[in-house]
């Protein structure tokens, strides 16, 4: 990864990086023949726990010349003591607009927890509490809307840096009608948690374009999410036509709110997102 990848999957300035670099000897890039900064994906993890320490109150000359376990345990230290003020509440933010808050500490909350754990305990529930105020009114939609969208981007940030660099394995989609895809989002982050590269489709995908993109890759896995939004009938259809239209050998995963309660022939329920994280 490059120095400003590093710097967006972090929040961490690129000057601060390589003033870090050069008063404590990390985060250590190798040099690319062109003589530019590549870092590890690794990297990453070390400096999301970097934040935390420091937002704990830590000093930089004492938490940077930590060992990542050592790291870990301070970080676990602090958190036994209560929750941190500098965490804030997901839904205080998303209710004040506050897009770089809200951004840290998603990013905060992932460095803490990991990934599985930062998708089931912060995520979801804040998806599903988003939802739930804006239909009963609780929320405007301009909540909503500015919520999902930070959501939608710590995701993409998190499965893009945590997806090892080899060809995608794993196709994650929505079906024709559901425009809603941050379930393929949170899909992809579990994929890349165990350890695969997923290859994600935009909302609304129509299954032959689906085929399409795992033939490409000679991806062995296809995994649809859908939304509470989707249509049940057209969900088990749309499923079903995909199924018929991949060769045997591929493996179709469906999960999400819309998923369909009734068994559909060759195809795998994911009730869990950790599920995923195991293909």
């Amino acid at each position: 990864m490059g120095i400003g990848s590093v710097a967006r999957a972090t929040g961490i300035p690129a000057n601060t990086l390589r003033t870090w670099e050069r008063r404590y000897g990390f985060p250590k890039p190798v040099r690319t023949e062109g003589k530019q900064r590549a870092y590890s994906p690794e990297v990453v993890e070390h400096l999301l726990l970097v934040a935390v320490a420091l937002q704990a109150g830590h000093r930089p000359r004492h938490v940077l010349v930590l060992q990542l376990a050592d790291l870990r345990g301070l970080v676990a230290e602090g958190e036994s003591r209560g929750p941190a003020t500098f965490t804030g509440d997901l839904r205080t933010l998303g209710l004040a607009l506050d897009g770089p808050a809200l951004e840290g500490a998603l990013r905060r909350s992932l460095a803490r927890l990991g990934a599985i754990s930062f998708l089931l305990q912060d995520v979801v529930p804040l998806l599903g509490w988003l939802g739930s105020a804006w239909q009963s009114g609780e929320i405007g939609v301009h909540h909503e809307h500015f919520a999902s969208a930070h959501v939608r981007l710590a995701l993409d940030e998190t499965w893009r840096t945590l997806a090892p660099p080899v060809p995608a394995s794993v196709v994650c989609a929505t079906l024709p009608g559901d425009l809603h895809d941050l379930g393929v989002h949170l899909a992809a982050v579990a994929v890349a948690a165990g350890g695969r590269r997923p290859l994600v489709l935009p909302g609304s995908t129509p299954v032959t374009h689906i085929v399409e993109a795992q033939r490409a890759t000679s991806a062995t896995v296809v995994v649809s999410s859908l939304s509470a939004h989707a249509d049940s009938m057209a969900s088990v259809q749309g499923l079903r036509d995909l199924r018929a239209a991949l060769a045997d050998s591929v493996d179709v995963w469906v999960g999400g709110a819309g998923a369909p309660c009734q068994d559909t022939p060759g195809i795998t329920f994911a009730s869990d997102l950790t599920l995923l994280a195991g293909l």
